[in-house]
């Protein structure tokens, strides 16, 4: 089960987007935590002036975190949405400042946002909202008013005002909408109860919602900082009268979660670090158990927290929540049973564990020992956890996160060598790491491979097939499509090949009698507005609708066959004609026939490359009549022998495709061949 839900995390570009981007701003969680460690020794050795300036600085650095992970987030989500990376940042960086002022999420001690949630949810929505404004025709229309008298530069930066604009309005509003239902429906009925510092069932409580809070990338000690402040008060004076006046001690004081259940910090994760280093098979994560070792012996724990990452991680969660609710029942039940000495003394919460034991207790070893414990018990709780991140990381090594490209433009081209922290994270960036190259290094252009009529040999269709053309001049066919295909840009690609195929057909004069057959994704089918962009993009460019031929991978009906069939539906009313592609090279080819309508069945190259034994040509005779069946004309790929040719034509099929009469080729040499007509000797070899 924890295994099916780590591939869901890593299949989903956002949980991996996420994860990275802690990474990436990791080295500043580092740095505010040698600051706090700092501070609190300079304060252990009287030097309290050092200590109020380390500490300021220490909280100031910890502010920037949501700010560097809102920036690295909105630009990692506009390079997925191909949206304007610069106005997605703006966006998102001058809501998240909005929102946060609205929602009182300021820092006390400067007047900043100090919100992480806050962060990743504007990130998120201000992209989200970029993306959804990009694809909408009335906004492009709108955007596109100032066109005609304004130069370049100013129709670019009318663009960028109008969709800033747009973007921060629906995102306050949106903001605004959910605080007057959270203020006038949820908080008038919500009633928290006043928890009990001293009370063993309130302190349960205590420490599951502060690890809930701290998983979900809430300062747990902030949100319950009440709490802790009045446990303070009230542990010292426990302990002033048990030494002036023989009092009982309390079990539960300041100390108690900072020495048993907070050991290496928040969720005893000392004991993961621990695990991590003796156990980790994974070099990047061994290599970020040792850089945070030293912390943890403080109990500073924000490091490993966001380098696993822990945080908005639901399976490490489970046991950074559950372990500290173990140790304080084992805790509690010690000290109540005379197991071990109550905590006499208030030590400062960074003492390191063992000697914080030691020393709260008042030298009594025993304490000390039990700490120990703890420590192998929450290794134990940690690791079969753990090991499940382990055994999927890709193991690349970290130490770019200590260099000084962190704050480079390119900086989410560095997670490509970051370890993989779910399993397929590295996948998902060598897939942008590819489409970033590809990019960079040549461009995108479209062939096309005609279809001819299999008696008359006259060119009835051409198919425009992507291709990728480097600055060498050297072709790659569309393997590079599983890359977008796993980054969730096929509906984007699906966009592109469409415009273009159709402007390009355009310029050849919409040839008589020919179509144009462009393939889509499950992507694209699955969005609601896909027909009427295409019926847009087709009327615009003075075509009409029975010039197009939409093609479809038989992988593409099984994502949502209901809705599929719907579209299929609303393409085919429009007079779109609709292909199914590679029939015969999937499982359920002839349920695909009874489930959905086709105008053309596309045999699959593979049954006709294998058809020359009796086998094979009776697999491919079956094949051709089951398309005949569904009254769809029946096309045949890969013909490339004139035997091959003869076999298609015998069986039936209207017509062919392959390299027996053209390669894929270029608009540039499609328009200049000489005839439309494959000619005789084709046909007659």
């Amino acid at each position: 089960m924890l295994k099916k839900i780590v591939s869901l995390l890593s299949e989903n570009p956002y949980t991996v987007a996420v994860s990275h981007v802690f990474i990436l701003a990791l080295p500043i969680t580092m740095l505010a935590a040698c600051l706090f460690l700092m501070a609190e020794l300079a304060g252990v050795f009287g030097w309290q002036s050092a200590s109020v300036i380390l500490n300021y600085m220490g909280e100031v650095t910890s502010y920037l975190f949501p700010i560097l992970v809102n920036f690295y987030l909105a630009s990692y989500y506009a390079s997925m949405h191909r949206i304007h990376k610069g106005c997605a940042i703006f966006c998102a960086l001058l809501g998240y400042m909005f929102i946060s002022y609205q929602w009182g999420l300021l820092a006390i001690k400067v007047p900043i946002p100090n919100s992480l949630v806050v962060a990743l949810l504007t990130a998120y929505a201000s992209c989200l909202i970029l993306h959804r404004f990009k694809r909408c025709a009335q906004f492009q229309r709108l955007t596109g008013m100032c066109d005609i008298w304004l130069n370049e530069d100013g129709q670019q930066l009318y663009r960028f005002v109008i969709l800033a604009a747009s973007t921060l309005t629906a995102l306050l509003l949106g903001s605004t909408a959910l605080s007057l239902v959270l203020s006038s429906v949820i908080s008038p009925s919500l009633n928290l109860p006043l928890l009990n510092p001293l009370s063993f069932h309130d302190g349960l409580i205590y420490e599951l919602v502060r690890g809930f809070l701290w998983g979900m990338g809430i300062h747990g000690h902030d949100f319950l900082q009440s709490y802790q402040s009045g446990l303070y008060d009230l542990s010292v004076a426990n302990m002033a009268d048990w030494r002036n006046l023989g009092d009982e001690l309390n079990i539960i004081s300041t100390n108690f979660y900072d020495f048993f259940t907070g050991i290496g910090g928040a969720g005893n994760t000392l004991g993961l670090v621990l695990c991590i280093l003796l156990f980790g098979r994974c070099e990047g994560y061994r290599l970020l158990a040792k850089i945070v070792l030293i912390f943890s012996l403080f109990n500073i724990n924000e490091p490993i927290l966001f380098g696993i990452p822990v945080i908005l991680n639901p399976i490490m969660l489970i046991p950074f929540m559950l372990t500290p609710l173990l140790s304080y029942l084992l805790a509690y039940s010690a000290i109540s049973s005379g197991l071990i000495a109550p905590l006499t003394e208030v030590q400062p919460w960074i003492t390191p564990p063992v000697l914080s034991g030691y020393l709260a207790s008042g030298g009594e070893w025993s304490v000390a020992l039990f700490q120990l414990g703890l420590i192998g018990l929450s290794m134990l709780f940690y690791y079969p956890f753990f090991r499940i991140m382990d055994n999927q990381a890709a193991g690349h090594s970290i130490t770019v996160l200590m260099t000084n490209r962190m704050m480079k433009n390119d900086g989410v081209d560095s997670l490509n060598r970051v370890t993989g922290h779910f399993p397929s994270m590295q996948l998902h960036m060598m897939a942008q790491r590819e489409i970033d190259m590809l990019r960079k290094q040549g461009q995108f252009a479209l062939y096309y491979q005609p279809q001819v009529d299999s008696h008359s040999g006259r060119i009835v269709a051409v198919e425009a097939l992507l291709r990728h053309i480097g600055a060498d001049g050297t072709v790659t066919p569309p393997s590079f499509l599983s890359s977008y295909e796993r980054l969730g840009l096929m509906a984007e690609v699906d966009d592109w090949v469409l415009k273009h195929a159709i402007a390009d057909f355009v310029k050849l004069g919409r040839p008589s009698g020919c179509r144009l057959c462009i393939n889509v994704s499950s992507a694209s089918l699955a969005q609601p507005a896909f027909a009427d962009r295409v019926c847009q993009t087709v009327v615009e460019n003075g075509l009409i609708f029975s010039d197009i031929c939409l093609e479809i991978r038989e992988e593409g009906l099984v994502q949502d066959p209901r809705e599929t069939a719907k579209m299929i539906a609303k393409l085919r009313a429009r007079g779109i004609a609709i292909a199914l592609d590679n029939f015969g090279s999937g499982y359920a080819s002839l349920a695909h026939l009874s489930r959905f309508t086709f105008d053309r069945i596309k045999i699959d190259r593979s049954l006709i490359g294998n058809s020359g034994s009796d086998k094979g040509k009776s697999l491919f005779s079956v094949a051709v009549q089951l398309g005949a069946m569904s009254e769809a004309e029946v096309v045949v790929e890969g013909i490339e022998k004139a035997e091959q040719l003869m076999l298609a034509r015998e069986q039936g099929a209207s017509c062919v495709q392959g390299y027996y009469f053209f390669q894929p080729m270029p608009v540039q040499a499609l328009s200049a061949l000489k005839t439309w007509d494959a000619g005789e000797v084709a046909l007659s070899s």
